[in-house]
């Protein structure tokens, strides 16, 4: 690190203090607002993703795309994948990888966060794709669902005939 490097994040520490006698881990800029928590953060990217989907055609589809990998999924959960991880092809939480599925996830490897109101207060939960995952010794095969062109017909026929009957 150079010193001039050193001059900058003293200077950008003097001008951040702990709010006293509260005991929160947020610091306040001086004169300034509390910084936002990692809940209000994934919030905020939650409510700007969700408005970017519909701005335009491509976004769109590109958000159907992940949607599609990740169907099990409701979809608040979908957009928040789609904003952090839009190549994600299916999602876990730590422990599923680690018990359920006999593989680990990999060190470093950065959760997707999800905003969880399952409770009283909302929180975060983490999950990670199976990119972020290896295999041991013992782990089960992760199958993910394709299409293929031999299966066309078919697909295309009980939609047809599911879907779009006459009565």
């Amino acid at each position: 690190m150079c010193i001039r490097d050193r001059e900058h994040i003293k200077s950008l520490s003097s001008l951040i203090h702990r709010v006293p006698n509260s005991g929160c881990s947020n610091f306040l800029p001086e004169g300034g607002s509390p910084m936002p928590s990692k809940y209000q953060a994934y919030r905020q990217m939650a409510d700007t993703a969700e408005q970017q989907l519909t701005s335009s055609y491509k976004s769109w589809t590109q958000f159907l795309r992940t949607a599609a990998r990740l169907y099990k999924y409701p979809y608040n959960e979908q957009v928040m994948i789609h904003a952090q991880r839009p190549d994600a092809t299916a999602c876990a939480e730590y422990d599923f990888w680690n018990k359920k599925m006999g593989r680990f996830v990999r060190r470093g490897s950065t959760g997707i966060a999800l905003i969880d109101t399952s409770g009283q207060k909302p929180q975060l939960r983490y999950v990670f794709d199976v990119a972020d995952t290896g295999e041991r010794e013992h782990s089960r095969p992760v199958h993910l669902w394709q299409f293929r062109a031999e299966h066309e017909d078919a697909i295309a026929a009980t939609v047809s005939y599911t879907h779009l009957t006459l009565p």
